[in-house]
């Protein structure tokens, strides 16, 4: 067809997408120098993994924010390491004061009461990304209130045209949407982009 992908799905949506590096899980003082080797070359946005123990997840905060400063912004993947909304919302109410922008999956994927329950008691705002692969399950995390946001990955939904279909049930519903990536190959990254 001689065009750009970007135009058979409805044209340009912007000139531009905001990138930022994760900060895999690790010990305490290996997570803050990863972080402060990012911010040094310029990173402003931060994904932190976390996910083991609480205690163990407040030590890693505190060494990576005393090594970067308050102005990072803060980004936390539990990837479902707290288990369940009594263990999130305990560790939630230990992060006042870390500036965190939002936790994604606090508890596990398919414990959508619990996600509902972190989501109306946290003040910080709650991503889902385990839990939402379908536009069904976005659908039902909406009408659960389990999350604030979703994180939509390409390889976990099925591709373009389902990643479409998660997004409109999201727009519908008023729910934010950041597009993940889950190391897939630059071909899958490309169709991300789009």
């Amino acid at each position: 067809l001689g065009i750009p992908v970007y135009q058979l799905l409805g044209g340009l949506a912007r000139p531009a997408i905001s990138l930022y590096p994760v900060i895999p899980l690790d010990e305490p003082p290996v997570m803050a120098a990863m972080s402060a080797k990012f911010v040094g070359i310029g990173a402003q946005i931060l994904k932190v993994k976390l996910g083991s123990s609480a205690d163990l997840d407040l030590l890693r905060l505190k060494e990576i924010r005393a090594a970067v400063g308050d102005s990072v912004q803060l980004r936390l993947d539990i990837n479902q390491g707290w288990r369940d909304a009594d263990t999130a919302l305990t560790a939630i109410r230990r992060l006042d004061g870390f500036n965190i922008e939002w936790i994604e999956q606090p508890v596990a994927a398919a414990d959508l009461a619990g996600l509902a329950a972190v989501a109306a008691a946290a003040e910080i705002p709650i991503m889902a990304d385990e839990s939402c692969h379908t536009a069904a399950d976005a659908l039902k995390i909406a009408c659960l209130g389990a999350a604030d946001m979703l994180n939509i990955k390409l390889m976990k939904c099925g591709g373009l045209s389902q990643a479409r279909k998660l997004l409109a049930v999201a727009e519908a519903a008023g729910l934010p949407c950041i597009l993940g990536s889950m190391g897939e190959s630059s071909i899958g990254s490309a169709a991300g982009l789009h």
